[in-house]
């Protein structure tokens, strides 16, 4: 197919990419409405009224992105466009549904607790969900670059926002590992092209390439290659960001980038995954492996929530991965459905250890500021009782359902290939499960079983409790109604 050809059928499926064109046309609005409101930053009030426009405005091209996008499911079944190097399918789809969760999650979190964030976010963040967006429905190797480079441009910029010297630090190592990572990326994708001749996932070239490579330099090009959705999902061993990251970053776009690059990334990985030869699954096991223990005997030691919530996030990859290298279709859906319940868990976390730190009188997020709260605050306890017992994996909550799925996808996988590496990752996995009672539940430790100095009055609204009610059914209602989310899941994953 030629250039002319190729552009023709571009063209002819632009309305494919209808949410994406929107995206595109609502950043360039969105940033000629910031210049516009430029000028009034010079007073609190003009700086006040700015935020709320924009706010409003970015709520708006948010719900509206999810219109199309729920309207655009509702007519694919599954078209694979090789031609234009996207891929518009259910998956993609569904992940597109949970970015704008998120981002909508996001939104009202930076609402309710009237954070003050620089104009400047707003245009970021919707080009960051543009970039998503554009990730979940790449298959040339070139755009999915381009993809993670957009979303990665957006967060280090956002860690700027502190305005400390710990912000400054985070920065500087944030956007140094994710060029080190993109730079062993690129590399990792020149070889894959001098290998198989193409850079198009869809391409029978490239599975059938990919095929006649012995397979410990097809492990060591895969490894390059992997190198930027191991960095965008926190996994090892391009994890070492998170923890300094998580703690500069404002609270609501940690929470977003927990959850919405993670997911975008983990659909590209999975989609790379299926076309790489079956000889390949015990390096998806090691870097399972090695996420699972880095992030979970790191975060024993914290003392910081949101450093301790880092932590979790890579032994969380490492469990996604876990399901992935499984090579099945019921390891992909135990991932996805493991997703779907980790975006309201971690953000409804967030959220509640935001809640308490922004109206107490506390410094930090230290985790003794918690003690006694629990007690005084039954509310805020039970809740952060919920989403940390989700975070474990226990019922009745949805972290408890994702678990037995990924774990039954674990040892489906070893009874089908026998391999040991596969056994060892599902013992090794309940351990590290067992491992992380300790830290997940010390924070409803130290709210239920420590006395605290000081009596702490009602620190919630009304707004604040109904949100995180809001959040807090998913996490409940998916664990007495696993099947209905897990057979809507089956029927993305055909």
């Amino acid at each position: 197919m030629d250039l002319s050809q190729k552009l023709y059928s571009i063209i002819q499926n632009l309305p494919l990419l209808a949410s994406e064109i929107f995206l595109m046309l609502a950043f360039a609005l969105i940033v000629t409405v910031e210049l516009i409101l430029h000028r009034k930053k010079a007073t609190t009030v003009g700086q006040s009224e700015s935020q709320k426009w924009l706010w409003g405005f970015s709520l708006a091209i948010l719900l509206f992105s999810g219109y199309i996008t729920v309207n655009q499911s509702m007519v694919i079944d599954t078209i694979q466009n090789q031609s234009s190097n996207f891929i518009i399918d259910t998956p993609s789809q569904f992940f597109k549904i949970i970015i704008i969760i998120a981002g909508i999650i996001v939104l009202f979190h930076v609402k309710i607790l009237k954070y003050s964030l620089a104009n400047e976010f707003y245009p970021l963040f919707i080009f960051q969900i543009l970039g998503l967006f554009l990730l979940v429905i790449s298959s040339h190797f070139l755009l999915i670059y381009l993809s993670i480079e957009i979303v990665s441009i957006a967060s280090y910029i956002y860690t700027t926002f502190g305005r400390n010297k710990k912000a400054s630090e985070a920065s500087i190592k944030y956007a140094l590992f994710g060029g080190i990572s993109s730079a062993i990326m690129l590399y990792g994708i020149s070889l894959i092209y001098g290998i198989t001749g193409t850079m198009d996932l869809l391409s029978p070239d490239f599975s059938r390439n990919l095929n006649q490579i012995e397979p410990i330099a097809l492990s060591f090009v895969l490894l390059l290659t992997f190198a930027g959705f191991l960095f965008k999902i926190s996994a090892f061993p391009f994890h070492l960001w998170v923890a300094d990251v998580y703690e500069a970053m404002p609270t609501p776009i940690v929470s977003f980038i927990s959850i919405a690059p993670k997911v975008a990334g983990i659909l590209v990985f999975t989609r790379i995954v299926t076309v790489i030869p079956i000889s390949q699954q015990n390096i998806l096991l090691l870097i399972s492996i090695f996420s699972i223990a880095i992030g979970n005997f790191s975060a024993l030691r914290q003392k910081n929530i949101k450093r301790m919530l880092g932590y979790s996030t890579i032994a969380q990859a490492g469990f996604v991965v876990g399901a992935i290298a499984c090579l099945s279709n019921l390891g992909i859906q135990s991932a996805y459905f493991y997703l779907f319940g980790y975006l309201f868990t971690n953000m409804l976390a967030f959220i509640l250890i935001d809640v308490f730190n922004e109206k107490s009188k506390t410094e930090g997020y230290l985790i003794e500021n918690y003690k006694g709260i629990g007690t005084q605050l039954p509310f805020w306890g039970i809740m952060i009782l919920i989403s940390m017992v989700s975070l474990v994996g226990l019922p009745p909550t949805v972290g408890f359902s994702g678990k037995l799925f990924l774990f039954s996808a674990i040892w489906e996988s070893y009874q089908l290939t026998q391999n040991k590496l596969v056994l060892f990752l599902f013992i090794f996995g309940l351990f590290n499960t067992a491992i992380s009672l300790y830290y997940y539940l010390k924070l409803p430790f130290f709210a239920f079983f420590r006395k605290s100095t000081e009596a702490e009055e009602n620190i919630f609204s009304t707004t604040q409790i109904v949100f995180s009610i809001i959040l807090g059914i998913p996490v409940l209602f998916y664990f007495f109604k696993a099947d209905l989310l897990m057979n809507w899941i089956g029927e993305i994953v055909k």
